[in-house]
């Protein structure tokens, strides 16, 4: 565990609710991993507790979120394009490009904080299954190949698969290298849909 450095994906940080995230994240450190945290969202500054401040989470944290105010994103915009044109400009191409996946400016604000971060990282571990969906396009638009695990926790498990469809983690079975649940119950659902038998969580 020594020196290892791990990407750790959530969706919101920090986040009172999910103070599980801190318990698992903080003897990870101790032991001597380098954990890099990207969220999709920031927190409030009420949900910075006093364990997340004494481990020191938010000087290791990178935000993936585009701002609220399009004014501000199309202004911000230029600076990320720059950034990923200089450092992998495959991943425009990839984005922008006439097959690309998006024209929104979303993807942008996904992947150009993460250049110069996520690349040295030896593994990848999503925290829910719509992250790993997340992640997953972040890993093709930047053409990572480093091997990620994928924590289901609760919703992930029936609520999101309710909304998008039993084949919504279809890509995910293939490519995740680990899956994790919180139950039996939980790992037999997944089962059900096509997963591997997986480990849980004891």
């Amino acid at each position: 565990m020594e020196h290892m450095k791990v990407a750790a994906f959530i969706g919101v940080f920090p986040k009172i609710s999910e103070s599980w995230f801190v318990e698992q994240t903080i003897p990870l450190i101790a032991l001597g991993a380098d954990v890099r945290i990207f969220a999709f969202k920031r927190g409030g500054e009420e949900d910075i507790s006093e364990k997340v401040r004494a481990a020191g989470l938010m000087d290791r944290v990178t935000y993936l979120d585009a701002p609220q105010s399009l004014l501000v994103r199309l202004l911000l915009a230029p600076f990320l394009l720059f950034k990923v044109a200089l450092i992998r400009p495959t991943a425009l191409r990839s984005v922008f490009g006439p097959s690309g996946k998006s024209h929104s400016l979303e993807y942008l604000f996904w992947v150009a904080p993460l250049l110069g971060k996520i690349e040295s990282c030896d593994v990848v571990h999503c925290h829910f299954g719509m992250i790993a969906n997340k992640f997953i396009t972040i890993k093709d638009i930047l053409g990572l190949k480093q091997p990620f695990v994928t924590t289901f926790y609760g919703q992930d498990s029936s609520k999101y698969i309710q909304s998008k469809g039993p084949r919504v983690y279809d890509r995910l079975k293939k490519e995740c290298a680990m899956t994790l649940t919180m139950t039996s119950e939980m790992t037999e659902r997944f089962v059900h849909i096509g997963f591997p038998p997986i480990g849980y969580y004891k």
